[in-house]
């Protein structure tokens, strides 16, 4: 083989394993365009908010648990509001913990009933275990503007969406995951949610002892940045103003390729408004 047949096995070697490195890179830091891939395949899932100021919705999987008060504690120390998402047999016995959830200004979602990744259901099953949980979350959410659910591993299957539709949820996913239900090391989780957020994500943490210093670390950073933390609905309500501030302004077309649920409008256009 000749200098040229050298070279171009070369430049196909550092072609691949630069390839390579791109998709592992935009996997691991949920790159904005893997997130909009994504969301083409699942429409009617939420992954973010397209929005470019420098705002994120925080989402806090698997509470309540032992350490939420020192949660609550911590989202109070820095004024933020987030949304909680509720696993639902973990509520007995921590009824005082979901009160003061509300009473802080904080929304909560469903969660299902057991801490199980939820495609592995039937839909008999996904159905039994949403409604258990909101039941259990009803006293809890009669004054809430949304009802969002994200599933167990926050991997969506087709069966789930005709359930979600009767019970009222619109499906979050997320865009910016910490990983940090699967890795404890806060240090390396802190590194992906600092150096992976984007404007318009929904940050995927969890309700663990271990994550406090994540979470703390990273309210820090956006802090710093001046990147505004809100809740999903606080997203919603920020989302739908720009919107209606661009219609009568402008008189353009909206900024967003939805609509915003309102209250009045809440129960028919949560299932629609990603359409």
């Amino acid at each position: 083989m000749n200098g040229i047949g050298w070279a171009i096995i070369i430049l196909l070697l550092l072609f691949i394993v630069s390839l390579l490195l791109f998709i592992i890179y935009s996997v691991l830091f949920q790159a904005r365009w893997l997130m909009w891939i994504i969301n083409k395949i699942n429409p009617k899932a939420l992954f973010y908010f397209p929005i470019k100021t420098k705002i994120i919705a925080l989402t806090v999987d698997d509470a309540p648990s032992n350490q939420t008060e020192e949660f609550l504690d911590l989202f109070k120390r820095y004024g933020i509001h987030v949304t909680f998402f509720i696993i639902g047999e973990r509520v007995k016995g921590r009824e005082e913990k979901m009160k003061r959830i509300i009473e802080e200004g904080h929304e909560i979602g469903n969660h299902t009933y057991y801490d199980e990744p939820s495609f592995k259901n039937t839909k008999e099953e996904f159905e039994d275990k949403l409604r258990r949980t909101d039941e259990v979350m009803k006293p809890y959410s009669l004054n809430q503007r949304y009802k969002w659910f994200r599933p167990g591993s926050g991997i969506p299957s087709s069966f789930m969406y005709d359930c979600l539709e009767k019970y009222g949820y619109k499906l979050v996913i997320g865009s910016c995951h910490a990983f940090d239900a699967q890795i404890k090391n806060c240090s390396y989780t802190s590194f992906i949610l600092k150096h992976g957020i984007c404007s318009g994500d929904i940050v995927i943490v969890h309700d663990r002892e271990y994550t406090l210093p994540e979470v703390e670390s990273f309210l820090e950073y956006c802090k710093d940045k001046k990147i505004q933390i809100m809740s999903l609905g606080e997203m919603c309500d920020f989302m739908n103003g720009l919107q209606n501030e661009e219609i009568n302004s402008t008189l353009h077309k909206p900024i967003l390729p939805y609509s915003i649920p309102t209250p009045e409008s809440h129960s028919q256009s949560i299932n629609e408004y990603l359409h």
